[in-house]
């Protein structure tokens, strides 16, 4: 900024103050810059791309994409900026998809309305859901829908109902769980609830999670307080196992003692919380978890059957545990559980 006010002129100080701020994801600000920058050095390849990757993250989509039309008048075969404008152009598409099944959607959110408010045991509110066109600075990357005294959807690509209905009953199991609930349960417990609501099939995270608690790649549940902070390659994991866990909970007490386990917990901590419900530390309870995972042999996946054949597999030793193996000291050092 020193820079700028001594050379209102600079273009480049324009341009890295807009770097800067779009690192710092303070995307709008970050397009006045770019802008600014622009237009002293209209001509800047780099900075058209830069400015144009802002613009997406505003939902400014027309502006956007006259900064790379603009790239590509100078270089035609670039790469980034036609991979961009065919991402852009699928965003701005879906959006106009979206915002046109408005009827169909509130038809959904009132049926929606009455599921889960039979299921929780409380008259819940009507949701209000919005399209995000600009992610908040909380919100991790990777998230496709957030609660903020509404239900956020974010456009990624081509619209696809099955994925929307989703996010929506994800997001709105949140709202119901904090509408029962006195405090915030743990996180893998809440996540875990909205993913088993979600009505998106588990098949797939079932061999994920197999595969993972044989390849001593399983992330303790200790760990899952706060999912958004994770890293974007465990995410995936982390959700499996959050959902995998609260189905085994619910397996273990049925719906409506599970449901005041979790008002438990979200005043007194996963820990007390299942000990007075199950008679069991959440590391006894963890490991017993565990253990289902590993004997569950359907889901095995093929390519590991093989190996598996007289209680041996290529990452050692394989044998069911007992709960009492498996507490926190068991643990390596990295976290992570082994088999």
């Amino acid at each position: 900024m020193r820079v700028i006010e001594l050379d209102p002129n600079c273009a480049g100080a324009y341009l890295n103050a807009g770097a800067v701020l779009f690192i710092m994801r303070r995307y709008p600000d970050a397009v006045k810059f770019y802008r600014r920058g622009l237009e002293l050095s209209p001509k800047n390849l780099p900075a058209l791309l830069d400015a144009a990757k802002a613009c997406e993250m505003i939902g400014e989509w027309d502006e956007a994409l006259r900064y790379l039309n603009e790239a590509l008048s100078i270089d035609p075969s670039s790469e980034v900026a036609l991979r961009r404008k065919e991402r852009i152009l699928r965003e701005k598409k879906a959006f106009e998809v979206l915002e046109g099944h408005v009827d169909e959607l509130d038809r959904f959110l009132e049926r929606l309305r009455r599921e889960f408010s039979e299921r929780f045991g409380i008259e819940l509110p009507r949701a209000e859901v919005r399209i995000v066109k600009e992610k908040p600075p909380q919100m991790p990357e990777w998230s496709a829908g957030m609660l903020e005294g509404y239900i956020g959807l974010v456009v990624h690509g081509e619209f696809d109902p099955g994925v929307t209905v989703a996010v929506i009953r994800h997001e709105y199991a949140h709202l119901a769980l904090r509408s029962i609930c006195d405090g915030i349960p743990p996180g893998w417990m809440e996540e875990g609830i909205a993913e088993f609501l979600s009505g998106v099939s588990a098949d797939l995270d079932r061999e994920r999670l197999w595969e993972a608690a044989v390849r001593g790649r399983l992330i303790p549940l200790r760990r899952l307080e706060d999912l958004r902070n994770l890293p974007a390659e465990r995410v995936r994991l982390a959700y499996a196992e959050a959902r995998s866990a609260v189905e085994y909970l619910i397996a273990l007490l049925d719906w409506k003692p599970f449901l005041e386990l979790v008002k438990t917990a979200a005043v007194k901590g996963a820990d007390r919380s299942i000990r007075d419900h199950l008679g069991m530390n959440l590391d006894e309870f963890e490991g017993e978890w565990m253990r289902s995972i590993l004997s569950s042999s359907q889901l095995r996946p093929k390519d590991l059957e093989g190996d598996l054949q007289g209680g041996r597999c290529r990452y050692g030793d394989y044998k069911p545990q007992k709960s009492e193996d498996l507490r926190t000291d068991e643990k390596h050092k990295d976290g992570c559980y082994r088999a």
